[in-house]
């Protein structure tokens, strides 16, 4: 969990298995759900349940549980950002965007509003992702630091980079699961 979500994934196994807490399950579930490891994912969502969260059967019985998870990625991410938790917005938009969130990547655009280089990557990125403002943000920015080149955030410890769109959708082609 630390080497996925830093200190934050700790935290949250820790309350959940120690304090049995219903929403810590819960966002276990979700960010399990997004990396991509549907078992484990589930099992901290009918915890969840059973303590009582009442969005985690939905996304347990969702048609389309990425899609969901991402979209409960960004809505914790969203909440994080305004409490002013950057680390653990960041780790809840990130996921979100690697599964098309464009709204997550615009928000990642705002957090890096103070480091031109890194909101013209995620406003691009948001663009990419079918945002409506995205590229218009990351032009603007571009044109007002000159000379900019939007770049990727630098890997963290408990972070990966996230690769552009189109190679995650030709990983995904090729895929042959």
């Amino acid at each position: 969990m630390f080497r996925l979500y830093g200190q934050h994934g700790v935290r949250l196994l820790r309350a959940a298995e120690e304090h049995q807490d219903a929403d810590a399950c819960f966002r276990l579930g979700v960010l399990l759900c997004l990396e991509g490891c549907p078992a484990e994912s589930l099992a901290w969502l009918m915890k969840a349940e059973r303590h009582g969260h009442q969005v985690a059967i939905g996304l347990v019985e969702h048609p389309a549980p990425r899609l969901a998870a991402a979209g409960h990625a960004y809505e914790l991410g969203l909440a994080a950002a305004v409490a002013g938790d950057r680390p653990t917005a960041e780790i809840y938009l990130e996921r979100a965007v690697e599964h098309g969130h464009a709204d997550a990547a615009f928000e990642l655009g705002t957090l890096w509003m103070e480091d031109p280089a890194r909101a013209v990557y995620w406003f691009t990125r948001a663009a990419q992702c079918g945002h409506r403002l995205g590229q218009w943000w990351a032009d603007k920015i571009h044109a007002d630091s000159r000379h900019l080149r939007p770049a990727p955030p630098s890997p963290r410890h408990h972070q990966a980079w996230v690769p552009p769109l189109t190679d995650l959708i030709e990983r995904a082609l090729n895929d042959p699961r």
